[in-house]
């Protein structure tokens, strides 16, 4: 089994939970009206810059070798962080 491959969709995914996990908190407290898939999708250069920079903070982070569990725990927080550094919401 290739664990490179693994890893690597594993901090994929994790920084996409992590996009995710950040606009979920945003309707949990109020903070945003405005439906999921309308979040990403109503200021797309926003949300591109989100993403690139959550592509660029995996580059980072990434190690092959590092425990599955830390792994995708960086990642998630990479794409929280980027998510709510770079994207802007519908309402503002």
């Amino acid at each position: 089994m290739d664990y490179t491959k693994e890893s690597l969709m594993i901090a994929l995914f994790g920084g996409a939970v992590g996009m995710l996990t950040h606009i979920i908190k945003k309707k949990v407290r109020g903070e945003s009206a405005t439906a999921i898939m309308r979040y990403f999708t109503n200021h797309v250069g926003y949300t591109i810059t989100a993403f690139g920079a959550m592509l660029g903070a995996i580059a980072a982070i990434y190690d092959p070798s590092m425990n599955i569990f830390k792994l995708f725990g960086a990642c998630l927080t990479a794409g929280y962080a980027s998510d709510s550094m770079f994207n802007k919401d519908a309402d503002k």
